[in-house]
């Protein structure tokens, strides 16, 4: 919390100017370019942007708070498009706008971790990023724009932590793919959040699939190991464990429900950790040979 209110003060300016003064590529005059190893950023004197990120980046990429003694608000146009051997990308609480097709094409990007600042996501921030499985939004999130999640053929679970977050309402704004027949869009996954909220509306308009985080939910048929509640145990299930585990362990919030934890913790130990998330991902591939067994069943093997 102290850590949010040092934040708040720095970054506020540079939010006023981030929003209301920038161009349609979110750039301002004046700005000083720098590179730092694979990232180039547009530099001003209040905050800066991640203006690029190089196509030879691979793995795992963290974005700092600070560029010298200003903060990091802005993910860019198109910064990391077409970066397809990126995997993930931590953003610090600093980062206030994902702009419009900041992540766009970046096919290998498994997970992104938002922080506890962004508050809006442009249209095909991350179109067709095809192997992003889960996708909590925090509740600093406000708006998300038109196609933000389009084409996100693994994309399995897409939290929403802001009950008031407004959603362009169409299918397109979160979707796996088109059908083949008659080109409408489909989305195989679930979408979470609070009852009442712009999620659950969203949810009921699209056709999709809606959890609640209230608890209680009455249309749950939630399993052991099927964390996101999407109705099967799969590689999509270890990834969201993988990013709980990781939230415990910097002591943030937790991004699931009780019920969820408890679907998690599929070996029953008390924990939400790594050893759950590789159990997982055993049955999921002992599924994918041939055989077919419970979950339950399954922990009693000796393999």
């Amino acid at each position: 919390m102290k850590k949010k209110l040092l934040l708040f003060s720095v970054v506020l300016t540079a939010a006023f100017s981030m929003f209301s003064c920038g161009d349609s590529n979110g750039s301002f005059a004046g700005a000083k370019e720098k590179t730092d190893g694979v990232l180039t950023y547009n530099v001003f004197s209040d905050h800066a942007e991640v203006a690029k990120c190089s196509r030879e980046a691979v793995g795992d990429i963290t974005v700092p708070d600070y560029i010298g003694s200003v903060p990091v608000t802005v993910v860019g146009r198109e910064a990391f498009y077409k970066c397809f051997n990126v995997k993930s990308v931590t953003l610090p609480d600093t980062m206030m706008k994902i702009d419009i097709s900041a992540f766009d094409s970046c096919s290998g990007l498994a997970a992104i971790n938002m922080g506890d600042g962004v508050i809006s996501i442009g249209a095909m921030a991350f179109n067709d990023c095809d192997d992003l499985a889960n996708v909590v939004l925090p509740e600093s999130v406000s708006e998300i724009d038109k196609m933000a999640f389009h084409e996100c053929g693994s994309l399995s679970s897409v939290m929403f932590m802001n009950p008031q977050c407004t959603i362009f309402d169409q299918a397109i704004t979160i979707c796996n793919a088109y059908t083949d027949d008659d080109r409408k869009v489909e989305y195989k996954g679930v979408i979470c959040g609070y009852k009442g909220s712009t999620a659950a509306s969203y949810a009921e308009s699209c056709g999709y699939r809606f959890v609640s985080l209230d608890g209680g939910n009455k249309n749950s048929t939630v399993m052991k190991g099927d964390a996101n509640g999407d109705g099967a145990v799969n590689s999509s299930d270890a990834s969201l464990v993988m990013l709980a585990y990781s939230a415990f362990s910097t002591g943030d919030e937790s991004v699931l429900t009780a019920e969820q934890m408890d679907s998690a913790d599929i070996n029953s130990d008390g924990q939400v950790n790594s050893k759950d998330a590789s159990i997982i991902l055993s049955y999921y591939s002992y599924l994918s040979t041939g055989n077919d067994i419970s979950v339950e069943d399954y922990l009693l093997l000796d393999i």
